[in-house]
């Protein structure tokens, strides 16, 4: 402390406190030095310190920790969006080469997990267009692709569909006014549409049979 003192580097009105001898360390008394609390009284020249009494410095004390942690969880933030798409761009890879290799027995079940994981995308994408993307990021999937696997999609059944993910962005967007790609809510909608009208037959012959049983 004194050497940052003497460098001018110590905050204003500094006091370095009395110096400690290594040999006494472990036999302090009671009338020791180190027990005066040389620089750390609660007030100058009778004053309570600024942290304590001034309102606005308070306030200001609040705000500069909370911008300091709402910067700590942007960047963990950034940090998984990156694993995310670096996660899915991987994957998608992998599903596209196994089905330029595959047979036509496994066709089906490769689109499946085409369709699956392209409506997967779409969800985080809308989900994170609310935040702002990061340098050259990519997830290995263009919008045209995510046109080709909705109108391709054989039946699925994701986690989150993709009717409520598309109720639930536009909610959100109109209370917050902010954008979203108007190429990823088409694309939203015909996944919908799509999962629709895998479901039509199962909803026909729900209905059928409760006419037959009406009758």
């Amino acid at each position: 402390m004194a050497a940052l003192i003497c460098q001018g580097k110590a905050p204003h009105g500094s006091i370095a406190p009395l110096p400690i001898s290594k040999d006494d360390l472990f036999k302090l008394d009671v009338d020791d030095d180190v027990w005066q609390n040389v620089g750390l009284e609660d007030s100058i020249n009778g004053l309570s310190p600024a942290w304590l009494a001034e309102e606005r410095v308070c306030s200001g004390i609040k705000y500069l920790l909370e911008l300091r942690h709402c910067e700590e969880e942007e960047t963990c933030l950034l940090r998984e969006r990156k694993a995310l798409t670096e996660w899915f761009t991987e994957e998608w890879s992998w599903l596209q080469n196994a089905k330029v290799a595959a047979d036509n027995d496994l066709i089906y079940e490769l689109d499946c997990k085409i369709s699956e994981l392209a409506s997967l995308c779409l969800s985080w994408q809308l989900k994170l267009s609310e935040m702002p993307s990061l340098p050259r990021e990519t997830w290995g999937i263009s919008i045209e692709e995510l046109h080709a696997a909705s109108c391709t999609s054989p039946e699925v059944d994701p986690a989150d569909s993709e009717e409520e993910t598309l109720d639930d962005a536009d909610s959100e967007n109109e209370e917050e006014n902010l954008p979203i790609d108007d190429e990823l809510l088409d694309v939203a909608e015909e996944f919908a549409l799509a999962d629709e009208y895998h479901h039509l037959p199962e909803l026909i012959s729900k209905v059928t049979h409760c006419h037959l049983q009406w009758w």
